[in-house]
């Protein structure tokens, strides 16, 4: 479901709240979550000073798209937004090789929503 025509029209000049949108967010909090996440998805997560977002995606050994998402870098850790249904087989996947890295991972989905804005 998108906004109509006079909701964008709506945005130009002013500001539109699009339709809420069911997500899966999930929080990686540890000393090492932005570098271990840098090393196991597709963007240079490094990079990304706290506030800073990316889209990236998740690829299983094999190279096959697990799930892409958008990450968000906050002070001490990183949010990863991403398609319900592709999360199911993508955070198993992650957890799955955290081995001697501090990273945790925990599902914020039951609590959070994300609500586009648009405007100027």
């Amino acid at each position: 479901m998108g906004l109509s025509n006079a909701s964008w029209l709506a945005a130009k000049d002013g500001w539109a709240v699009a339709p809420v949108e069911v997500k899966a967010i999930v929080r990686a909090s540890g000393k090492d979550a932005k570098d271990y996440l840098h090393r196991v998805t597709t963007q240079d997560l490094n990079a990304l000073p706290p506030g800073g977002s990316a889209y990236t995606a998740v690829l299983n050994a094999k190279g096959h798209l697990l799930a892409d998402a958008h990450v968000l870098v906050e002070q001490d850790a990183v949010l990863l937004v991403m398609d319900p249904a592709a999360a199911v087989e993508a955070i198993p996947h992650l957890e799955k090789f955290v081995i001697m890295d501090d990273v945790t991972f925990e599902n914020l989905s039951a609590a959070l929503r994300i609500v586009p804005l648009l405007g100027p």
